[in-house]
C-alpha cells in the first residue's frame, strides 16, 4: 500500500512539473505537428553508435526519480540478489508480474529527465546505482571490485528538438543530438588505464 502511494505522489509531482508554463513567454504555444517534424528529422539523420560517457549532455534537464525507489550501490551481487527477490515477492503479492529481476554487476534505477525547453519534454533515462563517485567498483558475488573496474553508462546519441524563442505566436525549435541513458556497463578504470600505458 505504501509504494502505490509513493507512486501517486510521484505521478502528482511529475503531473505539476510538467504543467509549468515555458519561461515568460506562456503565451508561446508549441507550433502544430512537432512530433512529426522530430520523426522527420530523425528519418533524415543517421543515428549515432550507442557509447559510454561520464558526463550529461548540456541540455539533460532535471533528473525525477521515484522516491521508493533505491539508487545507492548495493554491497554485494549477493545483497542485490536478495532486495530483488523481496521486490519481486511485494509486486507480486499486489498483483504485478511486471518486474525485471536480472542481476548485473552494473545494477541501475529507472529515472526521468525533464527539460521544459524541449521536445520531448520528459526522456526516460537509466541512471547507474555504482559509480566511481562514491567510491564503488562493480558488483561481486561477496563484495565489490577494486577501483580497477568501475560502472559507466551507456548512453545512445537521440535527437530532440530545443527552444530557441518565439517567432509569433509560436515557439521555434532547432533539431540538437543528445544523450539518453540506456544502461551501465562495468569496465577498466580510466585512471587505471592511464597508469597502465605510462
Amino acid at each position: 500500500m505504501n509504494m502505490i502511494f509513493q507512486l501517486l505522489s510521484f505521478l502528482l509531482f511529475l503531473q505539476q512539473v510538467l504543467l509549468v508554463p515555458i519561461g515568460n513567454s506562456s503565451d508561446c504555444l508549441d507550433p502544430p505537428n512537432l512530433k512529426g517534424k522530430l520523426i522527420q528529422y530523425r528519418l533524415e539523420n543517421e543515428p549515432y553508435p550507442t557509447t559510454h560517457s561520464e558526463r550529461h549532455s548540456a541540455n539533460f534537464g532535471n533528473l525525477l526519480k521515484d522516491i521508493g525507489e533505491n539508487s545507492t550501490c548495493p554491497a554485494s551481487l549477493n545483497e542485490l540478489i536478495e532486495t530483488l527477490r523481496i521486490k519481486k515477492a511485494l509486486y507480486k503479492s499486489l498483483g504485478s508480474n511486471n518486474f525485471d529481476t536480472k542481476v548485473s554487476t552494473c545494477p541501475t534505477y529507472p529515472a526521468v529527465s525533464f527539460n521544459k525547453n524541449r521536445y520531448p519534454k520528459a526522456i526516460k533515462q537509466v541512471m547507474c546505482r555504482c559509480t566511481s563517485s562514491e567510491g564503488s567498483g562493480c558488483l561481486r558475488k561477496n563484495g565489490r571490485t577494486n577501483l580497477r573496474f568501475e560502472c559507466v553508462p551507456v548512453v545512445a546519441k537521440i535527437l530532440v528538438l530545443n527552444k530557441i524563442g518565439c517567432k509569433g505566436h509560436y515557439a521555434e525549435y532547432v533539431p540538437e543530438w543528445e544523450e539518453q541513458r540506456i544502461g551501465c556497463s562495468c569496465r577498466a578504470s580510466s585512471l587505471f588505464a592511464y597508469i597502465g600505458n605510462n
